[in-house]
């Protein structure tokens, strides 16, 4: 109670919503017209239905459109009626939850917990009509105890809703009649929503069969829940809702993981099986708690389905796949949730990638499956699983916490097990997994060289910096040969990276994602090789300024003013190695697995910076304008090996051929309309015979060019679903001419 010793009058007051209220809150609960129609089906499922049969009436016209959801479930007696349409928010299933009491006939867990569907209605049409018999089922024998012989009708006006009037003051008729809808022994609701606020489309429809497909999980209890779809004016869209693509999955996990993280499964390939036991915790620092010992996860056992697919079209006829079914796993991929058998949005959705196949893919693109070749189902349940609770606005569960995490954990290391089985059983020859084995071993072997050489190269750049401060001139002369002898050093091992991996891909017949590791470590080789280049000049430019020096002092010729001007210089010098070193720090193999937001600009301008020495010898004019800013989500080492590698491309040429005028190099980056960059030259251009073929492996014009560079670039970019293309309408520069266009951020 409110006290103040200067009170005139007091009193209580009441909050009197506005109708329209029910409309705002339906509008922020249910985001679209697919989530509204899974709700409404989430109904029937809670009432025992067996069958859902949804019709979509003339709904190409607001007007005359009707939505219809007729279930043979236990449908509504006049009291829950009056209760559950008609007291919003009323969580009339909450009790039932709450002792983890389920449905009579087939034991499930009601899903609808808050009391919002109805809103579901509101934004689908104006005007609803529902029509329900009642029926009590058995809990022993599953069958009907009691049949009402009546049918309830109850007509709400959604118009009525969006006056200025207060929500109490707004009345619905009901009526009881004889059963008309649902005659003999037929029971259940149906739901008749007409007005509708949207004019449907073929591919709105299309959305909603594809939502409603995976509403019930093939593992669950939800299996002998039907859903029909009938639309009248989308007969091709009209069918009972299934998924047509799990009975062709060449790839195929089933596994059940207990409350301790250990899993029993099954595992299936085209040509061999599989089953064992595993416990996943082992070799995930997320549940190590000391070394040996591992926490129990906290979210609770879980069942778990994983479907994985080929996309490769030459092996779309070996498996069953069409451009139509590849189409469709496009809209089904990804892993989704089910609890009790119900999907949990918005998981396995468009965008949705919450196990990081994509991301974790970029570190191994030759075995982790990428996020649109899988379909999974992960089955937990209310009961085994309470800590995994819903987000307020039901779209989703919440993902802070322990328990979240766990989940996920455990969900990726079971894909593990289908990936690594995937990719021992993928048919090469026999020779090729030794070779292949002993490639990579080399190749990293090489990688790694060149990383500590370059560390030791910078620590003799530093020795030599803080002699030249003492003015210790034979010191400076004694550490830049250092740092030169270990840049040539680099020489080899890069070279024997990039032969050794150009003759065994030559050899091997191995397909594209078996590669993808060997090119990537490749690349490593290929960039530091041209990397070395402007060291090695460098280097020598700076022992060249001491050796002058030195010859100074020997001939007595030396004054203070000609050695401090000497030694600026080999400073200068010094700064600019130091600098290339710390730009080949982002390609080390042990640093290619982080991602940050890069300024494209920047980075272009840092690789203009580094070849300053090439381009200032070949006398290249480069201009780079940045139309707007443009920020790219990637691994600094990938991007900088893009650039290296079209850069490394138009030196050659822009060399070897002759130009119109000065050689030139444009790079354009733009943000808007698209995510792009333009890279040009105004060298000889591209070959017609190649053009087609550019971005495979081994492709190439040059004469003793390998074919990997642009190969590589494509398939740095490809794993960020960025895309590069040949420009040939609008080009710059009248040579070679790029377009590399990054995807919107969703």
């Amino acid at each position: 109670m409110v006290e103040d010793s200067g009170t005139i009058d007091s009193g209580k007051v009441k909050f009197r919503p506005k109708a329209r209220l029910l409309h705002l809150l339906g509008h922020e609960l249910i985001t679209d017209e697919v989530i509204a129609m899974i709700e409404l089906v989430k109904n029937s499922y809670d009432a025992d239905a067996i069958q859902v049969d949804v019709k979509l009436i003339d709904i190409t016209k607001k007007d005359k459109g009707i939505i219809e959801i007729r279930d043979d479930g236990h449908g509504m007696p006049l009291e829950r009626v009056k209760e559950a349409w008609m007291e919003p928010a009323r969580e009339n299933k909450k009790d039932e939850k709450g002792i983890r009491q389920r449905t009579k006939k087939f034991g499930r867990l009601p899903l609808g917990e808050k009391g919002v569907g109805r809103f579901s209605v509101d934004k689908l049409g104006l005007k609803l009509e529902v029509i329900t018999r009642y029926c009590e089922f058995d809990r022993k024998t599953k069958g009907i105890s009691h049949l009402s012989d009546e049918e309830v009708v109850l007509i709400i006006e959604g118009k009525k809703f969006t006056e200025d009037s207060y929500l109490d003051e707004i009345e619905c008729e009901w009526i009881t009649r004889k059963p008309s809808d649902f005659k003999g022994e037929e029971h259940g609701t149906l739901l008749r929503i007409s007005g509708l606020r949207t004019e449907w489309s073929g591919e709105l429809v299309e959305k909603v069969r594809l939502g409603l497909s995976r509403l019930s999980s093939p593992t669950s209890e939800a299996k002998d829940f039907r859903i029909n779809l009938d639309a009248n004016e989308f007969p091709e869209l009209s069918a009972e809702i299934e998924n047509p693509l799990l009975k062709i999955a060449p790839w195929f996990l089933e596994a059940e993981i207990d409350d301790n993280g250990v899993m029993k499964y099954s595992i299936k390939g085209p040509d061999k099986a599989d089953e064992g036991e595993k416990d996943l915790r082992i070799g995930s620092d997320h549940f190590l708690i000391r070394k040996g010992e591992h926490r129990k996860p906290v979210c609770g056992p879980f069942k778990f389905k994983h479907y994985a697919f080929e996309r490769e079209r030459k092996q779309w006829k070996k498996f069953g796949l069409d451009r139509e079914k590849i189409a469709l796993l496009n809209d089904l991929c990804g892993v989704s949730i089910y609890r009790d058998g119900f999907r949990v949005l918005p998981y396995g959705e468009k965008g949705n990638d919450w196990l990081y196949f994509d991301k974790r893919r970029i570190q191994a693109p030759g075995r982790i499956f990428g996020n649109d070749r899988v379909i999974g189902y992960v089955e937990i349940s209310q009961e085994s699983n309470p800590l995994l609770k819903d987000k307020t606005n039901r779209e989703g569960l919440i993902e802070e916490g322990q328990v979240f995490n766990d989940l996920r954990e455990l969900a990726i290391n079971a894909t593990h097990i289908l990936e690594t089985f995937r990719f021992v059983s993928l048919p090469h020859k026999r020779r090729s997994r030794a070779k292949a084995e002993e490639a990579k071993e080399d190749i990293e072997t090489g990688s790694k060289e060149v990383e500590e050489i370059s560390f030791r190269t910078g620590e003799n750049l530093d020795f030599a910096d803080r002699e030249i401060s003492e003015g210790n001139i034979g010191g400076v002369k004694s550490h830049i040969e250092r740092a030169r002898e270990e840049v040539r050093k680099s020489e080899p091992a890069t070279h024997h990276i990039r032969e050794g991996t150009g003759k065994l891909l030559e050899e091997l017949s191995l397909s594209e994602e078996q590669i993808n590791d060997l090119v990537s470590l490749a690349g490593i080789g290929m960039t530091a090789e041209r990397m070395t280049h402007e060291l090695s000049q460098a280097a020598g430019n700076a022992k060249e300024m001491a050796r002058e020096i030195t010859k100074l002092l020997e001939k007595g010729r030396a004054d203070i003013l000609t050695v401090k001007r000497n030694l600026t210089s080999i400073s200068g010098q010094l700064e600019i190695i130091i600098d290339h070193i710390r730009q080949l720090e982002p390609l080390y193999y042990s640093r290619r697995r982080s991602t940050e937001e890069l300024d494209v600009g920047d980075i272009a301008r840092s690789m203009e910076k580094f070849y300053a020495g090439t381009i200032r010898k070949l006398g290249i004019k480069v201009e780079i304008t940045e139309k707007s800013k443009l920020r790219v989500e990637m691994n600094k080492g990938h991007l900088l090996q893009v650039f290296n590698n079209l850069l490394d491309n138009s030196f050659f040429w822009l060399e070897h051929a002759r130009t119109q005028g000065q050689p030139r190099i444009t790079i354009e980056v733009t943000r808007k309309p698209e995510k792009t960059i333009i890279f040009a030259d105004n060298g000889s251009g591209i070959d017609r015979m190649v053009e087609s073929h550019l971005f495979d492996p081994f492709v190439t014009t040059k004469p003793d060019g390998r074919g990997l560079g642009l190969y590589i670039v494509n398939d740095i970019l490809q794993n960020y679903k960025a895309e590069i293309e040949i420009l040939t309408e609008g080009k710059i520069l009248g040579g070679a001419n790029f377009k590399i266009t990054f995807p919107e951020e969703k």
